[in-house]
């Protein structure tokens, strides 16, 4: 986009694709919003089809100038969706009192043979948790 004087957004597109291989090229594969025409620069929903549960998906966006110019599209960058109510297979731990603001602490200590490329956890809590890893 150009940077002059007054210049501002009047449009965005927005990619999000299954790979960064797929998003280098173009392909929104996940949702492409299209040209939108709209000054908004934050808080865009996502208007795509579902996204699938506990996967990583890859995102760039792109502005136009005034003029209708569009600029160069961002760095890809990525984020993780979180299980699906369906997904989870875990089940409520409490310390077995009536109290909702009395904190448990509960402490899972393991080891790995080997280093992990990727580690994700997912935690839910009542009110709020510390996650402690090495």
């Amino acid at each position: 986009m150009d940077a002059g004087r007054g210049e501002a957004q009047a449009a965005y597109r927005i990619l999000v694709a299954t790979s960064r291989e797929r998003l280098n090229a173009g392909k929104g594969d996940v949702w492409d919003s299209g040209k939108v025409d709209s000054a908004r620069s934050a808080g865009v929903a996502y208007a795509g089809a579902a996204l699938p549960s506990a996967t990583r998906l890859w995102w760039k966006v792109r502005v136009c100038s005034r003029a209708g110019k569009p600029g160069p599209y961002s760095a890809p960058a990525w984020f993780d969706t979180g299980l699906a109510q369906s997904d989870w297979m875990a089940k409520s731990i409490w310390d077995g009192t009536s109290n909702e603001n009395n904190f448990a602490y509960f402490r899972k200590v393991f080891s790995v043979e080997r280093k992990p490329n990727l580690a994700k956890v997912y935690v839910t809590a009542h009110n709020d948790y510390l996650l402690y890893l090495n």
